[in-house]
């Protein structure tokens, strides 16, 4: 678990976030910050916006109004629209410390990671080829180490002898954790998970979620959006959706109730 007392540099400051579909405002005027090493449970009732929240951190799609930093690297900055509201009219302020476009294709290669709910997976692939992916893209990795690599991976998570099989053949939960053995090839220091456990059984739920806890022990962020109160109990922090409870929005070092 983190150390609760060392000093922690933020790894994603968001700041004055707002996020609305058409007249459904799911957030506004959020700003919180997650540490590095780390890992965060999302938590919020069907609706409130945790995948939303998952793709906005990862570049998928922008917050309707707000900022964000990767470290101290502004990665998105956009100001309200007419009269101080969210909306179509807001405006993407292009700064020179903003991220260009090739900083931000180079961000998804070597700094983000994703579980997705439906795997992002090939599904015409075998899973040696959908492995192969981030290997190719690492060019500081011999060919000649590509085959004992995914054979590693592989083995951790329980999927030994399905190099060859096709990804269509496979299970939802054998999917996700080829997703997983893929992120282990590609290291990232960022990882957003959606639901990384909900379509395994325990046992290999808490397999998945071990793999995570050494993701953020070596100095990974982990953000994992989540329903199962068991995940958030093996969480560092819990970050809960803003008005989906009492308290006021943001962390909880005990995971066992939100904050």
């Amino acid at each position: 678990m983190m150390d609760n007392n060392k000093q922690q540099l933020p790894a994603i400051t968001v700041k004055d976030a707002a996020k609305r579909f058409g007249h459904h405002i799911l957030w506004e005027n959020w700003s919180f910050t997650v540490p590095a090493e780390a890992l965060v449970a999302v938590t919020g009732p069907s609706g409130a916006g945790k995948t939303t929240l998952i793709n906005c951190l990862g570049l998928l799609e922008d917050f309707t109004q707000g900022s964000m930093y990767y470290g101290d690297k502004l990665v998105l900055d956009i100001k309200p629209g007419k009269g101080g509201k969210p909306g179509k009219s807001g405006k993407i302020t292009r700064k020179k410390d903003l991220l260009t476009a090739k900083e931000r294709r180079m961000y998804f290669h070597d700094t983000l990671g994703f579980l997705f709910q439906n795997y992002g997976l090939v599904d015409s692939w075998t899973v040696r080829q959908n492995l192969m992916v981030p290997l190719k893209i690492n060019k500081n990795i011999p060919r000649r180490q590509y085959s004992d690599l995914c054979r590693k991976v592989l083995f951790r998570v329980g999927l030994a002898d399905m190099e060859k099989e096709k990804i269509y053949t496979l299970s939802g939960g054998e999917q996700q954790r080829v997703a997983l053995a893929r992120l282990m090839l590609k290291k990232p220091t960022i990882i957003l998970a959606d639901e990384p456990t909900s379509s395994l059984d325990t046992a290999n739920g808490d397999m998945v979620m071990a793999i995570l806890r050494e993701f953020a022990d070596s100095g990974s962020v982990v953000l994992i959006s989540t329903h199962s109160q068991n995940v958030v109990e093996q969480c560092d922090l819990q970050l809960q959706i803003p008005g989906t409870g009492e308290a006021a929005p943001g962390y909880s070092n005990d995971t066992h109730s939100a904050a």
